[in-house]
């Protein structure tokens, strides 16, 4: 969370804005935060992040979950979605 603050409101204001969701459907879950900052900009020929990055990315893999980021002018949206439980496991012979 101080990442958001940090990079997405880099002058402050009396408007920002941060959405922490989470859904759930039995097993299946989302995880979403969104933001109403300066948005992201491309990771092409840049450093893909921090020690932060690598512990999600890390805690993602762990769960089988995917991420995706929306990024644009009004902001930033990154989703951690949970598999289907019934991917979770093996398939009988």
């Amino acid at each position: 969370m101080l990442n958001v603050v940090k990079y997405a409101f880099p002058n402050g204001g009396h408007d920002s804005r941060i959405l922490v969701t989470y859904e759930a459907d039995g097993a299946d879950w989302k995880l979403t935060i969104s933001d109403n900052g300066v948005g992201k900009a491309s990771q092409v020929g840049k450093s893909c992040g921090g020690l932060g990055t690598m512990i999600v990315d890390s805690l993602i893999r762990q769960l089988g979950a995917t991420m995706d980021v929306v990024s644009g002018k009004t902001g930033v949206s990154v989703s951690i979605v949970s598999p289907t439980f019934k991917l979770l496991l093996p398939q009988a012979a």
